[in-house]
């Protein structure tokens, strides 16, 4: 049945554009004997579009045909290591789901434990730093209380002619050299609490490089080709797997400028096998791209002159046998319900 559909329209075709021809024929034959009976003014713009010709003597059809790809409606993911380093063991393999956070590839981390453990290790000199400084401190801070409470009393001694004026002059020396003993005592303990402050930054950072070790699966989906093997080794940019996020299956077509604006979002359409022309499954024009552009799914050559353009549609299969990921099929889009 399918194949007669197809020979159905193939003689469709063939009478539209016998049509076509006649009306070039015309039009030209209308151009040659047109000076004859009127006057230039009245001649055609020669630069005439011939699509608005064609369209107006050719009747547009309740269908739009076309090649399309079995795509996941939310791409296929590759996903990259995000760290560098030998490959100790791979977790996943192809057409296997994986969960959202679920660990894909396990790489050597012995490096990143090393130095975490040698961060980790400065903690307790650091804190007995910090207890020691803290204690300079409060002895620095009771000296210069007793260096103040002496100049003090040699003042009031001094006043009462009971003490000499060399004494005052010793206890404010004293009393200074207290002064700058504690200031000394409080940069230490503030250097050491910076220290800490390090320590900890180092501590964080080795646990991050050492969480990138582990290369976990950003969504759910299938796993469609694992592309490294344990043993290998690999650096941020590398491409570990391939998958499909979970959602939707599309049939991704391209239309012929001609039908482009008859496509609309919510059109029915069905998809056939190339092979056996048999009707594999349906759904229903998802997207339809707001311009033209050209032809990307199916050309053979980067270098391959087009005089047409196309309109990127997306079908979204709900019912039927679906194809695998990458397969051509042909699609039928139903224009009017």
């Amino acid at each position: 049945m399918y194949h007669q559909w197809i020979l159905d329209l193939s003689i469709d075709r063939i009478m539209e554009t016998l049509k076509y021809i006649g009306f070039i024929i015309l039009f030209y034959g209308h151009l040659i004997f047109l000076p004859a009976c009127s006057a230039p003014a009245s001649v055609p713009d020669q630069g005439a579009d011939i699509t608005d010709s064609l369209r107006s003597v050719l009747p547009l059809k309740n269908e739009v045909f076309g090649v399309a790809r079995i795509e996941p409606e939310n791409e296929i993911v590759s996903l990259n290591a995000g760290a560098s380093g030998k490959i100790l063991e791979v977790l996943v393999k192809a057409n296997q789901m994986v969960e959202k956070g679920q660990e894909v590839i396990r790489l050597d981390e012995a490096l990143e434990l090393a130095q975490l453990a040698q961060a980790k290790s400065k903690r307790i000199p650091q804190k007995a730093d910090e207890v020691v400084a803290i204690a300079n401190l409060d002895q620095a801070r009771l000296d210069l209380v007793q260096a103040e409470r002496d100049l003090k009393l040699a003042e009031d001694l001094l006043a009462g002619s009971a003490e000499t004026r060399q004494t005052v002059i010793e206890r404010q020396e004293l009393l200074d050299r207290r002064k700058q003993q504690m200031a000394i005592m409080d940069a230490s303990l503030q250097q050491t609490k910076a220290n800490q402050s390090e320590i900890e930054s180092d501590i964080f950072y080795y646990q991050t490089q050492l969480s990138q070790k582990k290369v976990n699966a950003p969504l759910a989906g299938q796993v469609l080709n694992v592309l490294v093997n344990p043993g290998e080794y690999v650096t941020n940019a590398t491409t570990i797997l391939e998958y499909a996020p979970t959602g939707g299956i599309i049939a991704n077509t391209e239309v012929d400028e001609f039908f482009a604006e008859a496509v609309k979002e919510g059109q029915k359409a069905v998809i056939y096998s190339q092979l056996t022309g048999e009707e594999l499954a349906r759904g229903t024009v998802i997207f339809a791209a707001e311009y033209l552009s050209q032809k990307s799914l199916f050309k053979n050559q980067s270098t391959e002159l087009e005089d047409r353009r196309v309109r990127e549609v997306k079908v979204r299969l709900d019912q039927g046998t679906i194809p695998i990921y990458g397969s051509r099929v042909d699609c039928r889009i139903f224009l009017k319900p």
